[in-house]
């Protein structure tokens, strides 16, 4: 089998997808049902050892490093403008799929894309779906974002020979908005590195120490932006008593995204206040960052599946999130679930479980069996069972 994925959720820092299709994409190189694979997006026309060459860097170096990039994307300007302009990406991509189709003979490549909307590849496609929050909560979006979703995810569902989603709730809403049909919707969640573990307790301090934690921590990942729920996460460790804001810092770890004024002015108010930003940290610190933690807190709005909660499950970490599907369907029994929309139940929730080490150690033993049939390998045999099978007739 001869496969052509889209890079661009590639383009540092990774979000989720980013995260996503890197884990895949890995497996993916190392299958031997794939014959060929191929990236194009932003970032050039990728060969298989190029594709390679950039996953191994993405892991191991600097993600801001120009040198991961061949293309004009080496630019941080650059970088700066495919994100927030429209037609910018669009106009670089444009001259890529001229150079793609003299290089590739399209119609013998299955196109594999793993960021919603596709590229007018001439030949049969597989998209993947991570939520439809730019329908179900579109104010949590650049409206850029929204419109270009609302324009073209339909015909790209419609268009794709088979949909990927990463949870049942996904699979629910994309049925239910798009009239797709169930047969042709495979569930496919992320999975959680062999790196998210508990750590000797050597590692932990020296990473601790490389951070200037000295401090007992509440951990919080994610991307800076409004579906995420920080100010009210804020709000909540603010009105704790002070004997526990003196006890245990709030660490939020996270790339910088989009409609985060509120969520950054905050930031900078509480800063030294028991609040500390990190930021986007190199990615190989952030399973340890969750074993030396005391707890995370990760009480989003919205999500398609919730990461960082099967993330720090994974690691044997007692959880706070929200009572909201699919966040409470990933954590189950293991984590204890609040109202994101409630300050004083975010609060009440970080209280209980800070004084509550008991509690805490109840929810920690049940974590790890939680998230134990979530593993990269398993979605990546998934997905190449999907598109071994996207000419059946059921498709």
């Amino acid at each position: 089998m001869k496969l052509l994925v889209n890079i661009n959720s590639l383009i540092p820092p990774l979000s989720g997808v980013g995260r996503y299709t890197l884990e895949l994409l890995k497996r993916l190189l190392e299958a031997p049902e794939i014959d060929d694979i191929w990236g194009a997006g932003a970032q050039g026309i990728l060969d298989r050892v190029q594709l390679g060459n950039l996953l191994v860097r993405l892991d191991s170096t600097a993600l801001d490093d120009p040198s991961l990039y061949p293309s004009i994307l080496g630019n941080p300007l650059w970088r700066r403008w495919a994100r927030h302009i429209p037609g910018v990406r669009t106009a670089k991509l444009a001259l890529e799929n001229i150079k793609l189709g003299k290089i590739l003979p399209l119609r013998q490549y299955i196109y594999w894309e793993p960021n919603y909307l596709l590229m007018p590849y001439p030949t049969k496609a597989v998209v993947t779906v991570h939520d439809l929050s730019h329908i179900d909560c579109p104010e949590y979006h650049p409206q850029s974002r929204v419109a270009e979703l609302k324009r073209h995810l339909s015909g790209s569902l419609h268009r794709a020979r088979h949909v990927l989603v990463v949870s049942e709730f996904t699979k629910k809403r994309v049925v239910e908005h798009f009239d797709i049909r169930e047969a042709k919707i495979s569930v496919i969640p992320p999975g959680v590195g062999p790196e998210f573990r508990p750590y000797d307790p050597a590692v932990v301090a020296e990473v601790r120490a490389r951070y200037g934690l000295g401090r007992d921590y509440i951990l919080s990942v994610g991307t800076l932006e409004p579906r995420k729920n920080i100010p009210n996460l804020l709000r909540a460790y603010t009105a704790l008593p002070t004997e526990l804001r003196n006890r245990y810092e709030l660490l939020i770890v996270g790339a910088n995204g989009w409609k985060s004024t509120e969520a950054e002015a905050m930031l900078s108010a509480l800063e030294g206040q028991g609040v500390r930003r990190l930021g986007f940290i190199n990615q190989k610190d952030l399973p340890v960052l969750y074993a030396g933690a005391v707890l995370a807190a990760y009480v989003p709005f919205y999500e398609g599946f919730g990461m960082p909660v099967a993330e720090a499950l994974a690691t044997g970490l007692a959880v706070m999130t929200s009572k909201r599907t699919p966040m409470a369907d990933t954590a189950g029994d293991a984590a204890y679930l609040v109202d994101p929309d409630n300050v004083d139940s975010i609060r009440a929730g970080l209280a209980e479980l800070l004084t509550r080490p008991e509690l805490r150690a109840g929810l920690a033993a049940r974590a790890r069996a939680r998230t134990s049939r979530l593993q990269w390998h398993t979605a990546a045999a998934r997905l190449i069972e999907c598109l071994e099978n996207i000419d059946a007739a059921q498709y």
